[in-house]
């Protein structure tokens, strides 16, 4: 029961991101690097988290939507370690950017703790 109430969670947290990456992308803009396509990436990403988003919802497939949700933070943990440490941080506290990390471990090892118990 707390596994599939997490994965409605998770599934909310990805469908309001890709709503910020559509319609107020300017919240992620600083941490997208000024060689790649702001417009593309915002349209990639939200091409990517409101599938997975339908995945956690459902009860079938959510073991997918899980591991996929987990690949996706993963894949945005390098940005957040650069923000940490780079000249121009998007998050100028160096203990709010280290406390983002932590979430983002966190949120990468949810979605594997719910994708364990939902794969059948």
């Amino acid at each position: 029961m707390i596994k599939a109430v997490l994965s409605m969670a998770l599934a909310l947290f990805l469908w309001l991101s890709a709503g910020v990456h559509l319609f107020y992308p300017i919240a992620f803009e600083g941490f997208i690097p000024d060689a790649l396509p702001k417009l593309g990436v915002h349209l990639i990403a939200a091409g990517v988290e409101v599938p997975l988003a339908v995945l956690l919802f459902l009860p079938r497939p959510r073991w997918l939507g899980c591991y996929g949700f987990a690949a996706l933070c993963a894949a945005y943990m390098p940005v957040h370690i650069w923000d940490l440490f780079r000249d121009d941080p998007v998050i100028e506290a160096i203990s709010a950017a280290a406390v983002r990390i932590v979430l983002q471990i966190a949120l990468i090892a949810a979605g594997l703790w719910i994708a364990r118990g939902a794969q059948k």
